[in-house]
């Protein structure tokens, strides 16, 4: 199964919205770990939990936090351009469009964008733990509330067959002013309607959802 080596989502910039300030424990699709990357460069929770499926989606997450734990800043830039990664790409486990965000990292990447940003992630990068596994299986097993549960595209995937019960699932898992943070491709409108059914309201565009 091909997975995302560099996240294609550009939410580099919305996480630095003042949304993400007050986090302390967050849950969310793995992918490349390129989101829990972002927020904890950006801001301060005091876990993070991610969760996937894919084999190689876990890989390049893994991967990336190794880097990151044993690379200086100029060191993981210059991996961007590298031989390395070129044979990572060669190899077609990824998506293409996995690799355009290490070019334009400030869209992507934000933990990138500056060496204080790098070395402020690089301080907190234990605070990611790694599950490999169902999303909704392993997040009704965990314990307590999360102030953030990120999606991703979830609820358009094949796998997901009940929209409407993840979000159930999501809700019961969040704090009192907890956020759901998901991308979508549908119409705004069909977005509004299935987070209406289940208590739910989209903050702005980015389909930011919080309990109402």
């Amino acid at each position: 199964m091909k997975s995302y080596f560099f996240t294609n989502e550009k939410l580099a910039s919305f996480l630095a919205t003042d949304h993400f300030t007050n986090l302390d424990r967050v849950f969310g699709i793995g992918g490349g770990g390129d989101f829990a990357f972002n927020l904890l460069a950006l801001h301060a929770p005091t876990q993070i939990i991610l969760c996937d499926n894919n084999l190689r989606a876990v890989s390049a997450a893994h991967f990336k936090i190794n880097l990151i734990e044993h690379s200086s800043y100029e060191e993981f830039l210059k991996f961007l351009a590298s031989d390395q990664l070129a044979k990572i790409k060669k190899t077609k486990e990824y998506y293409p469009d996995s690799f355009k965000a290490a070019v334009h990292i400030n869209n992507y990447l934000r933990y990138l964008s500056y060496e204080e940003k790098f070395l402020a992630l690089q301080k907190t990068i234990k605070k990611i733990e790694i599950i490999e596994g169902d999303f909704t299986t392993e997040l009704a097993k965990q314990e307590g509330r999360f102030d953030l549960i990120y999606l991703s595209n979830l609820l358009e995937t094949k796998a997901c067959r009940d929209p409407g019960s993840v979000l159930k699932l999501c809700r019961s898992k969040l704090s009192d002013h907890g956020l759901i943070l998901l991308a979508s491709l549908d119409k705004q409108k069909h977005v509004d309607r299935l987070l209406h059914a289940h208590g739910l309201q989209r903050l702005d565009a980015a389909f930011l959802a919080q309990l109402q």
